[in-house]
């Protein structure tokens, strides 16, 4: 009982993990793309206005809201596409392939296999993704030409 006294505490003390969540992580990166694929009449998802907030990271979004501020009316911002499809055009847009996988207790990364009509070659998309109080969000965006888009808004 001595030798159990320590490991039970140190359960009880311990953030209980997320790898278990990694199915919530996929449904929150499939919901994501299913947008794309499946636009409302309103003309699709809107990752930089009113959705940011169930989409992004705080932290993230703090970055993404700076970068607009900072850019002078009539200016084009630093990020000036769409983050999630790297594009700024997703009409067509056709998730190929998932992979979602555990970094640690609170974060996870997510592959996106995308392909546009027209393109020979599909588009990959890497998300850093930050379990939250309200449930997964993208915390980091990575593709062939931005390694990574909290970098690029410094």
């Amino acid at each position: 009982m001595r030798r159990l006294l320590p490991i039970l505490a140190l359960l009880l003390l311990t953030p209980p993990g997320r790898a278990q969540d990694m199915p919530a992580a996929r449904a929150f990166v499939q919901q994501l793309y299913a947008a794309y694929e499946h636009p409302s009449k309103a003309g699709g998802p809107d990752v930089l206005g009113k959705s940011a907030v169930r989409i992004f990271s705080p932290s993230l979004l703090q970055a993404i809201r700076r970068d607009q501020a900072r850019t002078p009316t009539g200016d084009v911002p630093t990020l000036d596409g769409d983050p999630i499809c790297d594009c700024q055009d997703p009409d067509g847009l056709h998730l190929v392939n998932l992979t979602v996988k555990p970094v640690d207790s609170t974060h996870a990364s997510a592959q996106a296999t995308l392909h546009f009509p027209g393109e020979q070659k599909p588009s990959i998309i890497a998300l850093s993704l930050l379990a939250t109080p309200a449930g997964w969000r993208v915390d980091d965006v990575a593709t062939a030409e931005t390694p990574s888009l909290r970098r690029l808004l410094r």
